[in-house]
């Protein structure tokens, strides 16, 4: 086992603790891990964590902030990996990438330029962002309200396929944002290949649905005068859809009569006026393509159809394939984010399909070493 060393945010080494019991590591592509430590309370590592709050655990290539101690019988320690961090960082600025781009506040949608002006906003200086020559591809997000880095970057690049790590560099001596890009690997994991041992096919239907509802919010367009119809408006245009306007001055207009003080509102795709009490989001449905009892509903968040439908989109059948490896390593024989083939027999149960590693379990105990890489059903 690999020892683990310790450091302060400003990368001063504190410690280099050899007698460990036991530690386990889950990592992820675009996810926040863990990590869990125990050692002899005899160690001078106790000392270390009483009289340092803020500490990162770096064993080989796997960091993690610490987030919590425990001293009994041993000593444990409990941390999470570094983009941990991006979630005590907010942002209040109100944007989405198409106008930050038209604007010339980034120069691309590229998920790395993207990225890099959350990480600005949110954390000022005290993180960089790794360059190269990738091309990642171009991402959407949105802010609207106060949300925190963390939630900006994870989703918006969950939508792309890419994932995303908060590097503690001890060598240069700085924080680096990275966005990351698996590969397809030529690799076969199966029990007969005798490279994966325990696994396991697993399919959750539960929240799953393929038609959607939210609410729809409504533009406010000002004020309208219904005995002179002005502005002028026309009724079943659908490019009224989810307009409204506040009636200054009484009258009868498409055949309904409006009062100073009430409100013209489109709720209905056919473009149709009527009389309401105020501008408040209304729910709309996005309609399955199936029907019957195959039409499964739900609700999902959105102001918009098109906001909703890309939260539709993210709404999937969760099936996931387990399996431990055998004489494989991550970072040496494939990387967080990469996609294999992978086959199961268990009775009739016979599934073979391409997953994407989107994480995995590591553990180092004093009697066994194991690895288990974390996986989903990979996008066509």
């Amino acid at each position: 086992m690999e020892d683990i060393r310790f450091y302060d945010f400003d990368f001063t080494l504190l410690h280099i603790e050899h007698d460990i019991i036991s530690c386990n590591w889950t990592l992820y592509e675009n996810e926040i891990g863990a990590f869990e430590m125990h050692f002899p309370l005899t160690s001078p590592l106790v000392s270390v964590m009483m009289n340092h709050p803020y500490v990162v655990a770096v064993q080989g290539d796997k960091q993690a902030v610490i987030t919590g101690k425990q001293f009994d019988r041993e000593g444990a320690l409990f941390g999470r990996s570094c983009n941990w961090l991006l979630t005590r960082f907010y942002v209040d600025e109100q944007f989405d990438t198409d106008s930050l781009f038209t604007k010339g506040s980034i120069a691309s949608k590229d998920a790395r330029d993207v990225c890099a002006y959350i990480c600005q906003l949110a954390l000022g200086d005290a993180v960089t962002t790794e360059t190269n020559d990738v091309d990642y591809g171009e991402v959407f997000v949105e802010n609207k309200d106060l949300t925190s880095a963390y939630q900006l970057i994870q989703q918006s690049l969950a939508d792309a396929g890419l994932g995303h790590k908060l590097l503690f560099d001890v060598k240069n001596r700085q924080w680096v944002f990275c966005v990351t890009q698996g590969k397809t690997q030529k690799l076969l994991l199966s029990e007969d290949n005798r490279n994966a041992h325990d696994t396991a096919y697993t399919e959750d239907r539960q929240e799953y649905f393929t038609g959607a509802w939210y609410k729809q919010a409504v533009t406010d367009m000002g004020s309208w005068d219904a005995e002179e119809n002005s502005p002028y408006l026309k009724n079943e245009q659908p490019d009224n859809y989810a307009k409204g306007y506040r009636v200054t001055k009484a009258g009868t207009r498409f055949g309904i009569s409006f009062a100073s003080g009430d409100y013209i509102v489109c709720r209905n795709v056919s473009g149709a006026w009527q009389r309401a009490d105020n501008l408040a989001a209304f729910p709309a449905f996005i309609p399955s393509e199936l029907s019957g009892l195959y039409a499964w509903e739900g609700v999902v968040k959105g102001e918009t159809e098109e906001e909703a439908l890309r939260n539709l989109q993210r709404v999937k059948v969760e099936k996931t394939l387990e399996t431990k490896v055998r004489q494989l390593r991550v970072g040496k024989d494939y990387e967080l984010g990469d996609k294999v083939r992978v086959e199961i027999k268990k009775g009739a149960c016979q599934q073979s399909a391409t997953m994407k590693i989107i994480g995995v379990r590591l553990w180092y105990e004093q009697n066994e070493i194991g690895e288990e890489p974390i996986m989903e059903e990979a996008e066509a």
